[in-house]
């Protein structure tokens, strides 16, 4: 059945309990969420792994999912207060693909779009980097299924080029190598996120905020500590500052050394607000993680080995 699910501003209210990454993917998911608890989203659209599967059987998109998604770029169009075109005031969108497992840098993201015939190609581009021999040799080795396929995500792109108050970052809501609370990460100024990802922008400490752009480091700080509590786990969103305010982009469970894994699952027992139950705080430590620790502990000088 197509599945067209609209986030964003202007978009109808999902229930977030009634999210599955496996039709949404993680990406598309996230964003969804994010919009139903009041975080500013750039709008967008979500297409579902089970339209990208019928595509990827057919060769073609359905007609049905081309009606649905044409319906909902107009609603996008409607929404953004623009249409679709090259002119400075435009809006332009980003079509990127997003699985339920994390496949980072794998997946076609095509930017600058501003023509639905170049939004359908784009699509089609995404949905087919599935298929792609990179794609598949990863997705052997981890594990991945072959179903369900990428979800697809259409979002108004902001400009973090716009103006000495724009940028992009990313940030987590604690330190990821030792767990210590509080936001970290790296922002890069005047530059889109993917300058901050390939290297071609020089990245400065997120603490940079707190002179540059004070209100959005203020904002971003809350919202850290908010959506912490609200995926119960330490998450890393990807944010973009267009002529000082803040968008979020993208959200997820963030990595972290083997040290913070422990110090987050036993804080997170101990937050009020979150309050996982131990059981759920040993499940979330990997034993491998607690296998490292201890060997990375000196054994004491003069001592016995009693087993190994």
């Amino acid at each position: 059945m197509t599945r067209v699910v609209a986030f964003g501003a202007g978009a109808p209210q999902i229930d977030p309990a009634a999210l599955d990454v496996r039709e949404l993917g993680a990406k598309g998911a996230g964003l969804v969420r994010l919009a139903s608890i009041g975080v500013a989203v750039p709008p967008g659209f979500v297409v579902s792994t089970g339209d990208v599967a019928a595509f990827l059987a057919g060769g073609a998109w359905p007609g049905a999912v081309r009606t649905a998604v044409d319906d909902a770029l107009v609603e996008l169009e409607r929404r953004a207060g623009r249409p679709l075109g090259t002119a400075a005031t435009a809006l332009r969108v980003a079509v990127r693909g997003g699985a339920a497992q994390s496949m980072p840098g794998l997946l076609t993201t095509v930017l600058g779009v501003a023509s639905p015939d170049a939004m359908w190609s784009a699509m089609d581009e995404v949905a087919a980097s599935w298929t792609a021999p990179d794609v598949v040799a990863f997705r052997r080795r981890e594990g991945v299924p072959d179903a369900p396929p990428t979800a697809i995500v259409v979002q108004a792109m902001v400009d973090a080029t716009a103006d000495d108050r724009s940028g992009a970052g990313v940030a987590t809501s604690r330190d990821p190598s030792t767990g210590a609370p509080g936001a970290w990460g790296e922002v890069v100024v005047r530059a889109p996120g993917a300058g901050l990802v390939g290297g071609t922008a020089q990245p400065l400490p997120l603490a940079h905020l707190a002179t540059w752009l004070p209100d959005v480091q203020v904002e971003l700080a809350a919202w850290l500590r908010s959506l912490e509590r609200a995926w119960r786990d330490v998450i890393e969103v990807e944010f973009v500052v267009e002529a000082g305010r803040l968008w979020f982009v993208q959200v997820r469970p963030a990595r972290r050394s083997a040290a913070a894994a422990v110090r987050i699952a036993v804080d997170l027992v101990a937050d009020p607000d979150v309050a996982i139950d131990r059981a759920d705080a040993v499940r979330r430590v990997d034993p491998a993680v607690v296998r490292a620790l201890l060997d990375a502990v000196p054994a004491p000088a003069g001592g016995t080995v009693l087993a190994t």
